[in-house]
């Protein structure tokens, strides 16, 4: 609740502001028809109706007034909730992603829509009503006790109906939700896998899992519904048995000349106006309670650190040399370590191949180079400065990095090259021509235009590649890590490739490079050699051609 007032606060504290008001306007209709009973119908007077039907209308029309702008702050807390929010949760489902064990869920952002569609919706505003109950039990009570104690009794009633409700639906809605979540999870990584899938004919055995994922959430979300549909049902039906009962109670009052007619109605009225909100969230119980699990889960997101809470002191602009000392890195807590005590130096501007075995940990230590992972122990350094202490908004322009499984967003040539930002077309072009691949470019259908699909999916294997190492050159990098660069191009764009790292070289940009292609290894100036994620050697070429250990 802490959580929830630091973020709604100021919308909170007016909704109720409101709430107050709409809600005492509200005793306008039993009031009038207790003076229409009392005074008009005795007096039989014709102005008296007139001024009490306009002042009527007139505290109606404020009500009017009230509730809409009840509902708009309502939305206002909603979109404030999407506008501070929406982009730490992206932030924090990237980061996520990017992590070793690949743990994203993007459920927070369905999270966050529920949230958001609560707040705009009418439950909410039940919500607010429902603890004004008390002054219309209070004004019951000045009428007769009797009544009031229908009243408080049919209020207490109405609880004990929202706390059995929430017991018996809390538990299929959360199943319902893990199960949705797990489908949700299986369909994605399935999509990313379908050419497999259709290679394999796994269609149908996946189809199955999803199903039986699928139709489990089902089961529990008709069961929470059909809970909600009967206590709904129950509600609706209870709030008129009860207005029976207060009505003949007030009947039997006046009968014995212990009330006014008019009380009787108005009392009734009042009766009908305190129930709603309470027959409203006995209605909407399911989505109130499917909100309050999603806020949880929200205030749980947000109470973790993120990986986005990054220092906000302005490093200097770095000029490319890395120090790797001791490091040690596991992909999951309590796994076989990765990479086992890795430490080497690269100066500033020079090219240097990483080999090995598969498995030997190269894309690993290509992930600490650009700070993407943290190590389990030990450092990496940029000129002299821990990477945890770089701001990766900050960091990002001065990296260059194409990663050994190459992923295109969906949008335009030009707008992958740019990374997305709003960059002159010839900076996008410039890069282009760093990477070698402005003419194959120029070839496409509609040239820097032309849009890639999802992952690049219009796009064959090489030019991907070459596309990606122009997004990994644009702003002229300071570090510039490539993961098997050459694992999809041609002989044609094996050429681009060596022109590309020669062009880094004589401009001064620190390259590392992965690789198993020996014309790559060729043009390095040093070699690091892991085997089993340990360095079994470093080597620097020297003017002779030779290569000796220096690590």
């Amino acid at each position: 609740m802490s959580k929830l007032w630091a973020v709604f606060g100021r919308f909170l504290g007016l909704a109720c502001g409101f709430s107050l008001a709409l809600n005492l306007i509200q005793l306008v209709p039993s009031l009038f028809m207790l003076h229409v009973f009392d005074r008009v119908f005795t007096s039989r007077s014709v102005e008296t109706l007139v001024m009490l039907a306009v002042a009527a209308s007139v505290w109606l029309v404020c009500g009017l007034v009230l509730d809409i702008v009840r509902q708009r702050i309502l939305s206002r807390a909603a979109g404030h909730l999407d506008d501070g929010y929406s982009e730490k949760m992206l932030h924090s489902l990237l980061g996520a992603a990017a992590n070793p064990q690949r743990q994203h869920d993007i459920g927070h952002l369905r999270d966050l829509a529920t949230v958001r569609g609560f707040l705009a919706g009418p439950a909410v505003q039940a919500l607010f009503d429902a603890p004004w109950i008390f002054v219309y039990i209070g004004v019951i009570a000045l009428f007769d006790l009797w009544l009031a104690a229908i009243a408080t009794g049919s209020a207490v009633l109405f609880a004990l109906f929202a706390v059995l409700s929430d017991r018996l639906s809390k538990n299929d809605i959360r199943r319902s939700q893990e199960a949705a979540g797990h489908a949700g999870t299986l369909l994605q990584s399935s999509l990313r896998a379908c050419e497999a899938i259709g290679a394999h004919g796994m269609a149908s055995a996946i189809a199955q899992q999803w199903l039986g994922h699928h139709r489990l959430g089902m089961a529990h979300a008709r069961s929470a519904s059909n809970t909600n549909a009967g206590f709904g049902a129950l509600s609706r039906f209870l709030r008129q048995f009860l207005q029976v009962i207060m009505l003949g109670a007030g009947a039997w009052l006046v009968l014995e000349h212990q009330a006014l007619p008019g009380i009787t109605i108005a009392a009734t009225i009042l009766l009908g106006r305190m129930l709603a909100p309470l027959e409203s969230l006995a209605g909407n119980w399911k989505n109130i309670a499917e909100a309050r699990m999603a806020w949880d889960r929200l205030a749980r997101q947000l109470a973790t650190p993120s990986n986005s809470d990054e220092p906000a002191f302005d490093l200097p602009l770095p000029q490319g040399r890395l120090e790797v000392q001791g490091v040690v890195f596991a992909p999951a807590p309590g796994a076989d370590p990765t990479l086992k005590h890795v430490s080497f130096d690269i100066g500033q501007g020079d090219v240097v191949a990483i080999i090995g075995a598969s498995g030997s940990g190269k894309s690993t230590l290509a992930r600490l180079l650009i700070g993407l992972w943290k190590p389990l122990a030990g450092t990496v350094r940029l000129d002299g400065v821990d990477l945890v202490n770089w701001s990766r908004e900050a960091l990002g322009p001065h990296i260059g990095y194409c990663p050994q499984d190459v992923q295109l967003l969906a949008g335009t040539v030009a707008q992958n090259i740019a990374r997305f930002t709003d960059a002159p077309s010839g900076e996008v072009v410039a890069a282009a021509r760093r990477a070698q691949c402005d003419d194959l470019i120029a070839r496409l259908p509609a040239a820097y235009e032309t849009e890639v699909g999802e992952g690049g999916a219009l796009l064959s294997g090489g030019q991907r590649q070459r596309i990606a190492l122009a997004r990994a050159l644009y702003g002229n990098p300071r570090l510039v890590v490539l993961d098997e660069p050459n694992a999809n191009l041609d002989s044609a764009g094996e050429k681009a490739l060596e022109q590309v790292i020669e062009t880094l070289r004589a401009s001064g940009t620190t390259t590392v490079i992965i690789t198993q292609r020996m014309p790559v290894v060729e043009q390095a100036d040093k070699v690091l050699i892991l085997n089993d994620g340990k360095v079994e050697r470093y080597l620097t070429k020297h003017e002779g051609g030779k290569r000796t250990a220096t690590v």
